[in-house]
């Protein structure tokens, strides 16, 4: 915890902090006060978890404005993990799928949401014939039951293999 008036000079010093000493540092929101300073720990404490997920063991520093969304995401998988439910859901099943058998149908059905859909753009980007990009989203939607027809389903999808990618769950 350090008093400060001048975050950029904050950011600044932890970022030496950080090069010289090679730790990972979070930084947590500015507060106006000592009654609030729980909320900036639990911030920094957020945030040094979240970096340190992510293989930041060697060293990294962010403050929680910069990770909000991802700690955000961090939270919910907390919650989901108390709650019993597996956060990654169908991802999770497509995964083993792939495992399993030696197929690409994730990595497939990423590459196409990140390419905005685009079936040419993502079957380039795989080196693969756009049919077979499509046979690939058909099956995960065999295996899985994902619904790129359906918004929600889509927004659900994307989160969740936004959380594959953070490795959170």
């Amino acid at each position: 915890m350090l008093p400060v008036r001048d975050e950029q000079r904050l950011a600044r010093v932890v970022r030496e902090l950080q090069d010289r000493s090679g730790l990972v540092a979070g930084v947590g929101r500015t507060v106006p006060g000592p009654d609030a300073l729980d909320r900036s720990r639990a911030d920094a404490d957020l945030v040094v978890r979240l970096l340190t997920r992510l293989g930041g063991a060697g060293g990294a520093a962010a403050h929680i404005r910069d990770v909000h969304l991802d700690a955000l995401l961090m939270q919910t998988v907390d919650l989901a993990d108390e709650a019993g439910h597996d956060p990654l859901g169908a991802i999770a099943e497509l995964e083993r799928y792939d495992r399993e058998r030696g197929t690409e149908l994730l990595d497939s059905l990423a590459r196409y949401l990140a390419a905005g859909e685009d079936a040419r753009l993502a079957a380039r980007q795989l080196h693969i014939h756009p049919n077979t990009l499509r046979y690939r989203l058909r099956r995960a939607h065999e295996i899985a039951g994902l619904d790129l027809a359906d918004p929600a389903a889509k927004f659900e999808i994307q989160l969740r293999l936004r959380l594959r990618a953070l490795r959170l769950p």
